[in-house]
């Protein structure tokens, strides 16, 4: 019995040396929990920390890992100051502010056109037939000249009695030629008066002549200008003639038709056979 105990307790003490051998030969809990991977990957203490691999000097400033400065600053690489500012890229300032690029201040804003119309060279003849009229009130002519609109230029004859102030107590007498002249309103002078009136001539023919000139004794722009020549045969019995003649270029004529204010005036023969001659 005693024997067996012994065995036993034998055979006790060897598994439990075995056991132990066993657990020495085994790796331990800490390296078998590493990761698999860990063979390939370098252990801790085989890699630099990030502070030591920042700070190292072999590692950031190494040739092999950054270029060289020189391929950047390079000239063959960057253009050239003189290629940059190339007239062929950016237009020349001298382009940009070309006169003949941009319209004037002056052609821009200028109301007027640049060429003014030349002024009218020769005179202007007006001929017409005068036949006295033996009654009252009667024997009064004018004639003047207006512009193409029909403004007011210039008289070159009006009777005397008339132009004197005989059309306040003989309204009929002239009417169109006192509102035309603006005498009515006083804003032609005695002076202007006199100078183109002049007594009722006798029958026969008569010619009055236009030298291309305003009241002013300004030479009037080329072109057409109406010729008016107005008679009262008796009181309120009138005749005119009212033509279109071109001033500033060939020579033309105009025979204006005659304009009456009642049936009565074409029985009383005054004024006939009017004829207008421009002679440059």
């Amino acid at each position: 019995m005693k024997k067996m105990l012994f065995l036993l307790a034998v055979l006790v003490l060897f598994v439990s040396g075995c056991s132990k051998q066993s657990e020495a030969s085994m790796p331990s809990d800490t390296q078998t929990a590493a990761p698999t991977g860990s063979a390939t990957a370098p252990s801790a203490a085989s890699q630099p920390s990030e502070s030591a691999a920042a700070a190292s000097p072999s590692i950031t400033a190494s040739p092999t890992v950054k270029p060289s400065p020189s391929p950047a600053a390079s000239p063959s690489d960057k253009p050239s100051p003189s290629a940059a500012a190339s007239p062929s890229v950016k237009p020349s300032p001298s382009a940009a502010a070309s006169p003949s690029s941009m319209p004037s201040p002056s052609a821009a804003a200028s109301p007027m056109p640049s060429v003014l119309p030349a002024a009218a060279q020769g005179q202007v003849e007006i001929s017409f037939t005068y036949t006295h009229v033996s009654i009252i009130a009667s024997n009064q002519y004018a004639l003047w000249i207006e512009n193409s609109e029909g403004v007011y230029i210039k008289t070159l004859f009006a009777t005397h009695f008339t132009a004197a102030g005989g059309w306040k107590t003989r309204p009929d007498s002239l009417p169109v030629w006192v509102s035309k002249s603006g005498i009515s309103t006083g804003s032609t002078s005695s002076a202007v008066v006199d100078a183109f009136t002049g007594a009722t001539p006798k029958s026969g023919h008569q010619t009055y002549i236009w030298d291309c000139k305003d009241e002013n004794g300004q030479p009037v722009p080329a072109g057409q200008y109406h010729f008016i020549v107005e008679g009262t045969v008796h009181w309120q019995d009138g005749v005119m003639y009212d033509g279109i003649i071109t001033v500033g270029g060939e020579e033309n004529t105009a025979q204006p038709d005659a304009q009456y204010t009642t049936e009565n005036a074409k029985t009383l023969i005054m004024i006939t056979d009017v004829k207008v001659v421009y002679k440059p």
